[in-house]
This record gives structure tokens, C-alpha cells and sequence, in this order.
């Protein structure tokens, strides 16, 4: 048996999630513990889901047939702005996770990225942004704003590539069990 633990934020508890060969059991402070058969997984999804304050965040969704999800991430809440490092427990316990369940439930489905949906509204989102703020660029140059014109374009720079990252990483699709796509895991959990 496997477990992991973990802690979202400062308005849950530490929720342990334990694995053995047939189930997940789910332990959260000062509730009673919850128990998914692996058979009654049909899909995990693994993310990259950063934040302002966490940008190596990575997330593990789980769904059942029941309709109920569960998450958790390989950050563990300590306080305001303050998270622990559990890249390498994350992973580890992911990898038991991907490799217990062909076992019970062949038909589980393993998905990388957020949903399409989700993907092409970011998309949208950060093409229209790129679009209004190169038009704002362009007032601020054509008024003779120059200062502000070059703090937008150095807020630009620095942003595209958060959000390249986050495209790339992200992009919706399935894999097999014994292939976790390497964006959707930790960069220490990698090597």
C-alpha cells in the first residue's frame, strides 16, 4: 500500500488518499474516510495547473462512475502564499495510481491537459488579450506615451512564455498507463 498526502488550501484539511491493490481510500481531517473501488474509476486526468504563487503546480483528477471527482496536487498548503514541495511523493504515488488500475479496470481512461473546452476558451482568452494589448501599444505610441508603451511590451515579454508553457503543457489528449506525458508530471519527479 501507497499513500499520499496532501493539504489544498487554508479551508480543507489534510487529506490523505491510500492505495492498495483493490481501492483508493480518501482520510480528511474530521471526516469519515472514503473508500473508491478501482474498478469504479473511469478516468484520471493529470494537469499543469499553475498559479500566481505556485507555477510548478501539477494536478491529478479522478472520476468515478458514481459521478464524484476527486483532486490533489503536488503542493501542500502551509500558509498564506506558503506552500511545501511534494513533487516527488506526487509522482510516485501517481505512477502506483496509473499502474494499479489497468490491473482492476482496463477500461479506465487516462487524459492529459484540461479539457477541450477549457483549452480553447484560454486560447480565445489570450489571443483577444494579445490583440487588445497590441492595440493599446499602439495608442500609447501614436498619444506619445512611450514609457508606458515600453512597460506594456516588457509585461508582454514576460508573460508569453508563462502562458506558451501553459498551452503546450495542457493540450487535451489521451495516453496509455505506462506513458505519463513528462508535461504533466513534476520536472524533478523526470529525471
Amino acid at each position: 500500500m501507497i499513500s499520499y498526502s496532501t493539504r489544498k488550501n487554508a479551508f480543507t484539511g489534510t487529506q490523505t488518499f491510500a492505495l492498495d491493490q483493490t481501492g483508493l481510500d480518501i482520510i480528511e481531517d474530521k471526516r469519515s474516510p472514503q473508500r473508491i473501488l478501482l474498478a469504479d474509476i473511469i478516468c484520471v486526468r493529470l494537469e499543469f495547473h499553475p498559479t500566481r504563487f505556485e507555477t510548478e503546480r501539477y494536478r491529478c483528477e479522478i472520476r468515478t462512475r458514481q459521478n464524484k471527482q476527486w483532486e490533489f496536487f503536488n503542493r501542500s498548503y502551509e500558509g498564506v502564499a506558503s506552500f511545501r514541495d511534494t513533487s516527488t511523493e506526487y509522482a510516485q504515488f501517481v505512477r502506483e495510481l496509473h499502474a494499479a488500475l489497468p490491473r482492476v479496470n482496463p477500461g479506465c481512461q487516462f487524459v492529459a491537459g484540461c479539457t477541450g473546452a477549457r483549452y480553447w476558451i484560454n486560447v480565445a482568452a489570450m489571443v483577444f488579450t494579445a490583440l487588445v494589448l497590441m492595440a493599446l501599444l499602439a495608442f500609447l505610441v501614436m498619444v506619445g506615451m512611450h514609457w508606458i508603451a515600453l512597460l506594456k511590451m516588457l509585461l508582454i515579454a514576460a508573460f508569453t512564455p508563462v502562458a506558451i508553457q501553459w498551452l503546450r503543457r495542457n493540450r487535451p489528449r489521451r495516453y496509455q498507463p505506462t506513458a505519463i506525458p513528462e508535461e504533466v508530471l513534476p520536472a524533478t519527479a523526470n529525471a
